[in-house]
């Protein structure tokens, strides 16, 4: 039985307490830890969590470090440390705007177009004085506290990017929340490419001995029922019923609903609707962009809705590209190669082997957010066929010969139907599947291509891979959720975080 009161006596612990989660999840995390004996400092992001976090009466932190401040007086801590970019390439190595479109509310306007518009809201120079004073605030934070462990809800944009490299140079592990893709489980990664955690340690030192596994059986009932409702789900309605829309719905009651929270969020933070440090941020929108974001999704409904789509019965010999979520971390923190979606298209339509297509399928749970012309630049693309958002994704990837994706659950299912594809970007989860091969240039589409499409699949050899890897995840999987927590699911919560507690032991034994 570990003494955890022993163990983490002055023990410091930075913690992202990051928008709601780190009021309703993340702060109670922390007192937890204190109590154990504890040091805890706190980087936060939104004005709210940051008066939450300063004003609670629980414990006292020893550093509170304020995102919005930062933003509003870069240029002042710019001038005052002489920050500049080449002192920023000569710490990390890369170039400072190469995660500068994972910073939305900065990088993105929210005013000008919904859902958003890849037009700054802030100048150049405005967005370069932000990014430098905040790689110096949290380079500062981490020298002045020595934490002995970070811990974040997940890892999000630049400036979890940058706690994890700095962190890593002063050899402090970072915990981030990362989704497993199976059975809604979780799991810590060490970085945030995926490249370091629990997962890849044990899918590494396994040995095919995989039955020794107390999640052998579990594994294998997951991957039959998995076969079972792939069998069940032949028609479009039954995903359009999980998603909850169809076409005739172009306003749904969780719409009025979401418009409604919107409204009365907007009401309570009224007084901050005008405030510079958070000018054009999501949190607190002006009133009219609250009703022109909800008029213009159901526009954008009904004019997807009037799109000619292409019908997957009339094609055949044809690659697939689901579209992304965007804006989403995923594409735009750790594959931003690709972040523009229609360009990618371009590139693969462009390199596919004689005779193939490409067939692309937004996502259904973006049906309206994307205008029906954005959709429409895709389809007039050449070798490119659009099919409906509502299109069975199962029948794609059953009839589809390669599979190309940026990031999602739709590699593991293409894994589990023993169907090839080519992962874009960087993520060591997705690269770790037996029918995953990375494209490791843009140039080498064609070739990344015929050499996927050339592997055998349908061996037990492969069987033994796909039943290795669900195993090693399960071993390493545990539930958690990040909103929905009230007092009636204080026991919940602490037993999530007592889990939490027990990652960031075994991190730092």
């Amino acid at each position: 039985m570990v003494d955890y009161k022993k163990f983490f006596k002055d023990k410091k612990i930075l913690m992202i307490q990051q928008r709601d989660w780190g009021i309703t999840s993340g702060h109670p995390l922390a007192i937890q830890l204190n109590k154990l004996g504890a040091k805890i400092s706190a980087y936060t992001f939104k004005l709210g969590t940051a008066w939450f976090i300063k004003n609670q009466t629980d414990f006292k932190y020893d550093k509170i470090v304020v995102d919005e401040e930062i933003k509003e007086h870069s240029k002042k801590i710019v001038a005052e440390n002489n920050l500049t970019p080449y002192k920023f390439e000569e710490i990390f190595g890369f170039s400072i705007w190469k995660y500068v479109s994972t910073l939305r509310e900065y990088a993105y306007s929210f005013d000008k177009k919904y859902y958003y518009s890849y037009q700054q809201s802030l100048t150049d120079n405005e967005i370069l004085d932000y990014l430098l004073a905040v790689s110096h605030s949290i380079i500062s934070l981490i020298d002045d506290f020595a934490p002995d462990v970070i811990f974040s809800q997940y890892y999000g944009d630049f400036r979890h990017i940058i706690f994890n490299e700095y962190g890593k140079k002063k050899n402090i592990k970072m915990l981030g929340l990362i989704d497993t893709k199976i059975n809604g489980g979780h799991m810590f990664s060490y970085d945030y490419l995926n490249r370091d955690n629990k997962f890849i340690q044990q899918i590494q030192k396994s040995d095919h001995s995989y039955k020794e596994s107390k999640n052998y059986l579990v594994a294998k009932e997951y991957l039959d029922k998995f076969k079972i409702n792939f069998a069940k789900q032949i028609s479009p309605e039954n995903e359009l019923s999980y998603y909850g829309s169809t076409e005739s719905q172009l306003i749904t009651i969780i719409e009025i609903k979401t418009l409604l929270r919107r409204l009365l969020r907007y009401a309570k933070n009224f007084r901050h609707t005008k405030s510079k440090t958070i000018f054009g941020r999501h949190d607190n929108p002006k009133l009219r962009f609250i009703l022109r974001d909800f008029l213009v999704h159901i526009k954008n409904k009904y004019g997807v809705n009037r799109i000619k789509y292409e019908k997957i019965d009339k094609l055949s010999n044809f690659a697939y590209f689901p579209l992304q979520i965007q804006p989403e971390s995923s594409i735009d923190a750790f594959t931003n190669i690709y972040d523009n979606q229609i360009n990618t298209i371009k590139l693969i339509s462009r390199n596919l082997p004689n005779g193939m297509t490409l067939v692309v399928k937004d996502h259904p749970v973006f049906y309206g957010r994307r205008s029906p012309s954005y959709l429409m630049k895709i389809s007039n693309i050449p070798n490119v066929k659009l099919v409906s958002h509502k299109e069975n994704n199962f029948n794609l990837l059953n009839k589809m010969k390669v599979l190309f994706s940026i990031n999602g659950s739709v590699l593991w299912e293409a894994a589990y139907l023993k169907k090839p594809a080519i992962v874009l970007g960087d993520n060591r989860m997705a690269e770790l599947l037996p029918n995953v091969i990375k494209l490791n240039s843009i140039n080498l589409i064609y070739e990344t291509t015929k050499e996927v499409m050339s592997k055998n699949l349908n061996n037990a050899d492969y069987d033994k891979l796909i039943l290795n890897y669900l195993i090693s995840t399960l071993d390493v999987n545990f539930p958690a959720k990040f909103t929905g927590f009230s007092r009636k699911s204080d026991k919940i919560l602490k037993e999530q975080n007592s889990k939490f507690i027990e990652e960031i032991y075994d991190a730092l034994k």
